[in-house]
């Protein structure tokens, strides 16, 4: 048993180490140099909808109880609290539309496996091959893991959707900067799938966090802010893919990935 503990303890020295490169590589330097994209949009500008979820105190008390790894790995207390407040829907919208992403659903706090399906068939920016596939895949996720109650804001490509649990407009702003990486690639099916494979994904990671921190560029009151939650959430991701080869590593991944990601973020603060 100590030999196992020891093995551990040793394996989590090594993801820091990991998560701490990859964060200095990738996040420190390159998020201020990222090159200012050029997004040209193939939908006329349109409003975005959002669909809220019924309060249900049972389940969301659950929730954010299942969220609270999450909420110490990113270090803010609104991570996966299920109470979405309309300022960070409207932050959202804001995004999306500012973007001319006005095809993207919102789904606050909702659970809705039919009307996913639905925008997946419908959905015809992605080929049938990846969403026979991978979009089975997410949409097999999202039904039996629903977010309603294990919480992860995402955006799933195959239904052009938009699911937040957390009332974070940063995170939300985040997940659907993923959406508008997505609407520049040809072939935006591939794209998608390859993010479903783990540390390839990462990619898709640090596009989208380069694009969010880039939107907060021109808000000086608000980069501080941008780059806290940002950072810890993608060096959680960073950590939680690295550790998901070791049994029952993600989650001291994601945490110690998180950690690594608000020194980062305080050291460019400080600087």
């Amino acid at each position: 048993m100590c030999s196992n503990k020891n093995h551990i303890l040793r394996s989590s020295g090594v993801y820091l180490l990991l998560c701490f490169v990859v964060l200095n590589s990738m996040g420190c330097s390159s998020f201020n140099a990222l090159e200012k994209r050029t997004f040209v949009a193939d939908e006329t500008l349109q409003r975005v909808q959002v669909e809220r979820g019924r309060p249900n105190p049972i389940i969301d008390t659950a929730g954010r109880a299942l969220g609270l790894p999450n909420r110490i790995a990113i270090g803010k207390a609104g991570v996966d609290n299920h109470q979405i407040t309309q300022a960070t829907e409207m932050a959202v919208v804001n995004y999306l539309e500012q973007n001319r992403l006005g095809s993207v659903l919102v789904r606050s706090n909702q659970y809705s496996p039919i009307g996913e399906l639905r925008r997946t068939i419908a959905n015809d920016r992605i080929r049938p091959i990846w969403k026979t596939t991978f979009g089975t895949y997410n949409l097999l996720k999202y039904t039996l893991l629903p977010g309603r109650l294990t919480g992860g804001d995402w955006y799933n490509p195959y239904s052009d959707s938009l699911h937040i649990y957390s009332d974070e407009p940063t995170l939300a702003i985040s997940r659907a900067a993923y959406a508008q990486d997505l609407r520049t690639r040809v072939n935006p099916g591939a794209y998608a799938a390859i993010k479903d494979i783990p540390v390839a994904g990462l990619a898709h990671e640090t596009t989208a966090t380069q694009l969010a921190l880039q939107w907060y560029e021109d808000k000086p009151d608000q980069i501080d802010n941008a780059r806290e939650i940002l950072l810890p959430s993608y060096g959680a991701s960073v950590g939680g893919q690295i550790a998901s080869f070791v049994p029952y590593g993600e989650v001291v991944g994601r945490m110690i990935g998180g950690g690594a990601g608000r020194i980062a973020s305080e050291v460019k603060k400080r600087r």
